[in-house]
C-alpha cells in the first residue's frame, strides 16, 4: 500500500509540472528520483534555471534512430566525425546524435525555443567541441550557420527535424554540402505518389493537424535531384546516403512507405478522418481531400503528384 501511495503522489507532482510546462527527464535518465526533482530542479526550471541532464537509464528516441545512425552510416575518417543537428531541442531528450556527443564527435546542435537551448547549453558544456547556435533556421540562414561553425563541406551525419519546411532547408545544404548520413522527418500523413510540403512562411505551431513538413515522395523527389537515396524508412524516419555509397539498388516511394510505414504504424485514428486512407484511394481523389481539409491553409503548402 506505501508503495502504491508513492506512486500516486509521484504521479501527482510530475502531473503538476507538466501543467506547468515542465517536463520530468526521462531519456538516459530511468534511475532519477522523482521528488528530487520534483522539490528542486523542476521549481528551478519554471524559472529558467536549469541542471545538466544526467546520462543514466536506457537511451531511446522515437524511431530508434540512434540504431539506424550506427548501422547505416559509413565509417567515419578520424577528421570527419562531425554531425549537424538542426531542431535539436535540449540535445538529449529523444535526441538521435547525442550518443555521437559522447563518442567524442564535433559538431553543430541549433535550437530555437529559448528555453529548450538554454537546457541544450547547459547540458553540452560538457562537448566543447560541439559548437551550439540558437536560432530559427531558414533556407536563407542554414548555410551561414553551418559555416560558421566551420562545418566541412563533406561531414557524416545530418539531423534535421524542423516540423515546418524542412524541405527547402534540405535543398539549401544539399546544394553546398554533402553528409554521408541524412536523418530527416516525413510526414506520414500522405503515402505515395503524393508530394506535399509546407511552403517557407507556411508553417503552422502545431502537427495537430498534420500540417507539417514533407511528404516521402516530395523528399524521394529532392533526392534524387541531389545525387541520393532513401536506403530505409522507418515511421516518420527517412535515412538518406548518397546513390554512390548505397551498396543496396534504388527503392521507390510506394516500397519504403509500404514496409516501412504502412506495415508498422496503420493510419492513426487520431489522423482527421478526411485524411485516413489516402492511399487507398486515387491520388486525384486524395489531393482533392487533402485540399478540401486544409482550404484554410490554400498557398501555404503544394500537394501534387
Amino acid at each position: 500500500m506505501k508503495r502504491y501511495l508513492e506512486r500516486l503522489w509521484i504521479r501527482y507532482i510530475e502531473g503538476y509540472w507538466r501543467r506547468q510546462g515542465v517536463l520530468p527527464p526521462t531519456n538516459y535518465n530511468g534511475n532519477y528520483n522523482p521528488l528530487l526533482w520534483a522539490a528542486f530542479e523542476a521549481p528551478l526550471a519554471r524559472r529558467g534555471i536549469y541542471f545538466p541532464q544526467k546520462t543514466s537509464g536506457t537511451f531511446r528516441t522515437f524511431f530508434d534512430e540512434h540504431e539506424y545512425i550506427d548501422r547505416l552510416m559509413p565509417p567515419p575518417s578520424a577528421e570527419n566525425r562531425f554531425f549537424v543537428d538542426l531542431g535539436a531541442s535540449d540535445g538529449i531528450e529523444i535526441n538521435n546524435v547525442y550518443q555521437l556527443c559522447t563518442r567524442g564527435w564535433s559538431g553543430l546542435s541549433v535550437e530555437a525555443d529559448p528555453a529548450r537551448f538554454a537546457r541544450l547549453a547547459v547540458t553540452y558544456a560538457r562537448f566543447p567541441s560541439v559548437s551550439l547556435g540558437r536560432a530559427r533556421i531558414t533556407p536563407e540562414n542554414v548555410v551561414a550557420l553551418l559555416e560558421g561553425a566551420r562545418c566541412p563541406r563533406e561531414f557524416a551525419v545530418l539531423d534535421l527535424d524542423l516540423d515546418t519546411y524542412d524541405y527547402f532547408v534540405l535543398e539549401a545544404i544539399l546544394d553546398r554540402y554533402r553528409p554521408s548520413l541524412i536523418v530527416t522527418e516525413i510526414n506520414p500523413m500522405f503515402p505515395p505518389p503524393i508530394k506535399f510540403t509546407v511552403l517557407v512562411g507556411g508553417e503552422s505551431s502545431s502537427q495537430a493537424d498534420w500540417f507539417y513538413g514533407m511528404s516521402v515522395s516530395q523528399l524521394d523527389a529532392l533526392a534524387d535531384q541531389a545525387g541520393y537515396n532513401i536506403v530505409d524508412l522507418n515511421g516518420y524516419a527517412a535515412f538518406l546516403m548518397p546513390a554512390d555509397l548505397d551498396p543496396q539498388p534504388r527503392r521507390s516511394p510506394a516500397e519504403l512507405f509500404a514496409t516501412g510505414y504502412r506495415s508498422r504504424y496503420p493510419d492513426s485514428a487520431e489522423a482527421p478522418p478526411q485524411l485516413r486512407g489516402l492511399g487507398d484511394v486515387q491520388p486525384s481523389e486524395a489531393i482533392s481531400r487533402i485540399n478540401s481539409y486544409f482550404v484554410d491553409r490554400a498557398g501555404r503548402y503544394t500537394c501534387t503528384v
